[in-house]
Parts: structure tokens; sequence; C-alpha cells
């Protein structure tokens, strides 16, 4: 199997090795049954509407404009700057993989809000 651009190399197996995302992945049905042509295409939109001025945007301005609309667009729900119990230590996001579940943990104490998400 040929990988597409971008997977693969040093930017991919920092996450995931190469022989993971070659030869294993293609294989599991989940991955087989997925139709990504319309996040794809909405993925390249963005990144051509952004693509001059992400250079030269703060965090702040890479965040709105970028990063959230990309989370948005795969799916997931987050919550900002939940403080993660008990270290009190906050990090940008966590997220869930649905609006019911971020709503479940908002709706709980910060150990649920933690528990729920599924990745900080």
């Amino acid at each position: 199997m040929t990988l597409p651009p971008g997977v693969g190399g040093r930017s991919a197996r920092w996450l995931f090795s190469e022989h993971f995302l070659a030869e294993r992945l293609p294989v599991w049905p989940e991955f087989g049954e997925l139709d990504v042509a319309d996040v794809h295409a909405a993925l390249a939109e963005l990144v051509a509407r952004e693509r001059e001025a992400l250079p030269r945007m703060n965090e702040s301005a890479t965040e709105d404009r970028f990063i959230r609309p990309v989370l948005i667009l795969l799916g997931h729900a987050y919550t900002l700057g939940p403080e993660i119990p008990p270290t009190g230590r906050k990090p940008d996001y966590f997220l869930y993989p649905s609006q019911a579940q971020r709503d479940e943990a908002e709706a709980g104490d910060p150990a649920t809000k933690m528990g729920l998400a599924a990745a900080v």
C-alpha cells in the first residue's frame, strides 16, 4: 500500500509506525467503512482559506481560526482550559467524542470531566 502524501516518514513516525499505517490500519473494518470525502474536502477548504495567514497568526488566532474548526470538522466536542484534578494543571483542551459526552462531563465533577474525555 502506498501511503498518502504527508503520511509516513518523519512526521508520522512520532505518532504511529509506518507499518501500522500501511499494513494494520487499512485492514480494520471500521477504517475501511469510513467515508471521509466530505471531511477531507472541508479540511482542504479550511487549509486553503487560512494558508496565507497562518504563519503570521498568534496562538489565540491559530486556535480560533484553525485548530477549533479542525476539531469540529473531525467530530470532536471540547472544553477549554479545564483543571486536571488533583494536580490543578490546566491543559488547553479536553476532547470528547460527541457533544452528548461533553454535556455529560460538564454536568459532573472535575474527575468526571477528565474521565469522560477521549484525550487531554
